[in-house]
């Protein structure tokens, strides 16, 4: 049969899927003039790392920010009856490891074997880390928890400086403003409870400077390295103990440890030192787990983001256990004003995960041949940046413009009859039947 639509077909592309690339499924029209196919070519939409749905985005937001509130307490419990950061620190690795290596045995997660090259790429997220932690628990050892959570939501302005910075493009000003404004609240909630301690305010900024730089580099190697959320938490733990005991070691706390349980068991009892303990050492486990499946499900800033969030809730309570600190007008006030950022943060993200999602259930159709570069110029000057061609199936319709299509297949019969070839008339024949 005379093919007459020499130099014309439609191929349809295929994301790339985790394991490559899928080959091209290529049709041509190889028939008399007809009404348009119900499908012209079979088109596959599946991207390879879709983004995660709005569930799973918003479950992994919601366990670590309730995981971080409740560390907060725990931490500042646990340090007032073993003032030893370092050693609470090695036993929270510790018991990440064993929890996991104890479900691996169990089949419950599947976590590859370590690998040289795979640990060396991420020791600088594990020093990052490590130094984080110790650093944050120092400050929490010398400020109250208001005071420690006020300067700790400083976090997100470091993160967006940093994006800003190493893609050269301002942030949008809807984000910038939600953002600045949460962090305007908590500074205000802030001002009611400033007792100024030199160590703790030292050692809680340069926390933040290191948390900002931890969460964009663990966001990277969890989406761009296809390391897994047990897979990391297994390397961060068996990367930081060494490095943990020699700060144990070096710190003096090794020689601490027995006078300070025996005065622990004293005044507590055996049962409370033990469950301190676990608490301890488990919600710390839970607490890494959840940061790391916040961060490969959400952006850094949105986990930056919860985190000042959860820190409101922590402030507030703040106020009234361990302890507690005055209450001020101050207080109240910051707090609403961080939890209206907050709300209009979300409500931006939500907007534009949905829009993204939309995008990319939609496939990728383009032309083959010399004509076809013609209506994938005509598709590429029409689209928005970011946004993602049509594909042309069905009834030819565009997905947001039905008249995209056409205009489309006229840009083509352009080009044909330019090349004065006989194409032209039957592509217009299928004009007609849109």
């Amino acid at each position: 049969m005379r093919n007459l639509y020499p130099g014309v077909s439609f191929q349809a592309l295929t994301r790339h899927s985790n394991e490559g690339n899928e080959a091209p499924d290529i049709k041509a029209f190889s028939s008399p003039p007809r009404p348009l196919p119900r499908t012209l070519s079979r088109t596959r939409s599946a991207p390879p790392r879709a983004a995660s749905s709005v569930a799973e985005a918003l479950g992994a937001a919601v366990l670590y920010g309730a995981a971080a509130i409740s560390m907060n307490f725990i931490n500042k419990a646990s340090l007032r009856v073993y003032p030893l950061p370092q050693t609470l620190l090695l036993l929270q690795m510790g018991a990440t490891l064993l929890v996991l290596l104890t479900l691996q045995m169990s089949r419950w997660v599947i976590i590859p074997p370590l690998v040289p090259r795979k640990a060396w790429a991420l020791l600088p997220l594990t020093l990052l880390f490590i130094s984080n932690v110790a650093l944050a628990l120092v400050g929490l050892q010398t400020l109250d928890i208001p005071m420690y959570n006020t300067l700790k939501r400083l976090t997100p302005v470091l993160v967006l400086a940093a994006k800003a910075a190493i893609t050269r493009k301002a942030p949008e000003c809807d984000i910038a403003s939600s953002v600045l404004l949460i962090v305007g609240g908590c500074l205000v909630a802030g001002l009611g409870d400033f007792s100024f301690d030199l160590k703790g305010y030292i050692c809680a900024l340069a926390s933040v400077t290191l948390q900002a730089s931890y969460l964009l580099l663990v966001e990277r190697s969890g989406a761009e390295k296809g390391v897994g959320v047990a897979e990391l938490l297994v390397y961060n733990a068996v990367l930081s103990m060494p490095f943990l005991l020699v700060a144990v070691v070096g710190m003096g706390e090794l020689v601490q440890i027995i006078p300070l349980a025996h005065a622990a068991l004293a005044s507590l009892g055996a049962w409370s030192c033990f469950w301190l303990l676990t608490a301890n050492s488990l919600l710390g486990m839970l607490l890494n787990y959840s940061l790391f499946l916040c961060t490969v499900h959400n952006s850094a800033l949105t986990t930056t983001i919860v985190g000042v969030l959860k820190g409101v809730v922590a402030t507030t309570l703040g106020f009234f256990l361990l302890g507690g600190v005055p209450v001020h007008l101050l207080n109240v006030a910051g707090i609403a004003i961080n939890t209206t950022g907050g709300t209009w943060y979300t409500a931006i993200k939500y907007r534009k995960r949905r829009r993204l999602m939309q995008q990319q259930a939609l496939p990728v159709v383009i032309m083959s041949s010399s004509p076809g570069d013609a209506l994938a110029q005509h598709h590429k000057a029409k689209a928005s940046p970011g946004a993602m061609t049509p594909a042309l199936h069905g009834d030819m319709h565009d997905a947001e413009n039905p008249r995209s299509s056409k205009e489309a297949i006229a840009a083509v019969i352009s080009t044909l009859r330019l090349h004065k070839n006989d194409s032209a008339q039957s592509l217009e024949h299928m004009v007609r039947q849109l």
